[in-house]
């Protein structure tokens, strides 16, 4: 399987008033596992063309951002193309086309498979300046499904980026999303699932939050390694689970046959509400808890 650790930075919380300042993904491969600096990243911060508006603490807190943001103004075209490049900053509506090509170019997709129809072949200059040839996304292209790892990547990461302008008509996240605090979660006395921080220390990984994308998207990949012994962990018996389904009588659908027809569901979705999500979520937590309060 290959997952995409993706986190953002943003002014703040609140999608309607805030933006989102950098984005960074990693990708690992669960069935050829490389050392975590080895594996493809794309990290870039992102130039949104308007007043930025946020929360104080988040302001403060992406100071760093700010200043390279802000290190545009006043350049001529020629030397800003330079800054933007050796900072690698995108105009917001370039970030999904060009996530688009660096999973091309580092094999994570092949639009030439996964497409309806080959696009035309265009170049790419990425993020360090290097050129590649790419097939260009088009009318005839498929979205591309991709399985995502993140903290609080549902209610928070995702909601902004599905607002990038061509992510949603290039892109589908798969229904099912990892996040690493199930994994890290003391059953008999945590009273709700854990923080980062919290996550972090129990995984074994010293030092604070950092707060930029591309260590936080680190970080969460790690601590998926670490809890899954890089993916050896071995959670069912394959052979004695498919003995057991052929004993039965019923036929049901296959986990593919389910999967298409909820990214089929997915596809013809275009907006989601995020307060009945929060509140499913909380009831399960609430369930829990009475639960092993009852079991005791």
């Amino acid at each position: 399987m290959k997952i995409i650790s993706i986190d953002i930075e943003t002014t703040g919380l609140n999608l309607e008033q805030c933006q989102m300042l950098e984005f960074s993904a990693v990708v690992d491969d669960t069935n050829d596992v490389k050392p975590i600096d080895e594996l493809p990243s794309f990290t870039c911060y992102i130039e949104n063309g308007k007043l930025l508006t946020g929360s104080p603490y988040a302001l403060n807190m992406n100071k760093k951002i700010l200043e390279i943001l802000s290190g545009q103004e006043g350049l001529n075209k020629d030397q800003l193309e330079k800054y933007r490049m050796e900072n690698s900053i995108l105009k917001i509506e370039d970030l999904a086309t060009s996530f688009y090509y660096f999973l091309q170019v580092n094999k994570v997709i092949d639009p030439f498979v996964e497409e309806q129809g080959n696009g035309m072949i265009t170049k790419w200059n990425d993020l360090c300046g290097k050129d590649h040839m790419v097939s260009a996304f088009t009318n005839k292209s498929k979205k591309i499904h991709i399985n995502v790892l993140g903290k609080n990547f549902p209610t928070f990461d995702k909601v902004f980026i599905e607002d990038v302008p061509r992510w949603q008509q290039m892109f589908r996240i798969r229904r099912r999303i990892a996040d690493p605090s199930i994994l890290y979660t003391d059953w008999k006395e945590d009273y709700t699932l854990p923080n980062f921080q919290t996550c972090m220390e129990r995984a074994g990984i010293s030092g604070e939050v950092s707060h930029t994308a591309y260590e936080d998207a680190r970080d969460t990949l790690i601590m998926l390694r670490k809890a899954t012994k890089n993916y050896t962990l071995k959670l069912y018996d394959t052979k004695q689970s498919n003995t057991q389904s052929k004993s039965l009588d019923v036929s049901f659908p296959s986990e593919k046959e389910i999967d298409k027809a909820a990214e089929a569901e997915l596809d013809n979705t275009y907006g989601t509400d995020y307060s009945d999500l929060e509140r499913i979520y909380k009831n399960a937590v609430d369930w829990t808890i009475n639960h092993m309060k009852n079991t005791k």
